[in-house]
Formats: structure tokens, C-alpha cells, sequence
């Protein structure tokens, strides 16, 4: 299987953003 990155970023302030691992978990992004 290959690698996935998830990116999560800030919404505003997108220079901001995280770079996570793939993990097992599939839960649900809470945007606003």
C-alpha cells in the first residue's frame, strides 16, 4: 500500500498547515 498525507490546514491562516501520516482512523473533519 502506499503512503498517504493527509494535509490539514487552518483556514485562515494557510500558511498553516499540518502534515500528518495516514492513520487507520477514518474520522470526520469539523470545519467551520
Amino acid at each position: 500500500m502506499e503512503e498517504i498525507i493527509v494535509l490539514v490546514c487552518d483556514m485562515e491562516h494557510l500558511s498553516t498547515c499540518l502534515r500528518l501520516p495516514h492513520v487507520p482512523r477514518m474520522e470526520p473533519l469539523e470545519l467551520d
